[in-house]
């Protein structure tokens, strides 16, 4: 195939330059869930999130964008409990190590009591911390956490 564009009505060049364009949009997007995931990689699905950051799931229900990132690599971890065990705590180690620039979407607010000094939790329906990965995160105080548990 001597030339695969003829016949076409755009140019080998113009592809490249397309391809580069469609490159920059799925970078741009720095945005991340509290979840702990980049925002491409949440669908959603019957008016639901669905969230797949790598080869694992995560159950996140809820698509809550709280900060953004100038690399989202770094935040493709797993959940093993609340603050820095959190998917979204190890990124911000990560980011901060690695001189990533962040900026928070929302206020660093308690969920529960509006307190101030936060950290990503995991939890139940019943509001109750978990040590792994949930539908559920909220942004919890360490006075608020301690009742969580």
């Amino acid at each position: 195939m001597e030339n695969a564009f003829e016949g076409l009505n755009f140019t080998y060049e113009q592809g490249v330059e397309a391809m580069v364009e469609i490159e920059e949009k799925k970078a741009r997007d720095g945005r991340i869930c509290l979840c702990g995931h980049p925002n491409n990689r949440h669908a959603m699905v019957r008016e639901r999130a669905t969230c797949n950051p790598a080869k694992q799931e995560c159950p996140c229900a809820e698509l809550r964008l709280v900060l953004t990132s100038s690399n989202t690599r770094i935040f493709l971890r797993k959940t093993f409990g609340g603050g820095e065990f959190h998917a979204l705590g190890q990124g911000l180690v990560s980011a901060k190590k690695l001189g990533v620039d962040i900026e928070w979407l929302v206020e660093l607010k308690c969920d529960v009591c509006g307190g101030e000094g936060v950290g990503p939790v995991p939890i139940n329906e019943d509001g109750k911390e978990l040590e792994e990965p949930s539908k559920f995160n909220a942004l919890v105080c360490r006075t608020c956490r301690e009742k969580m548990q």
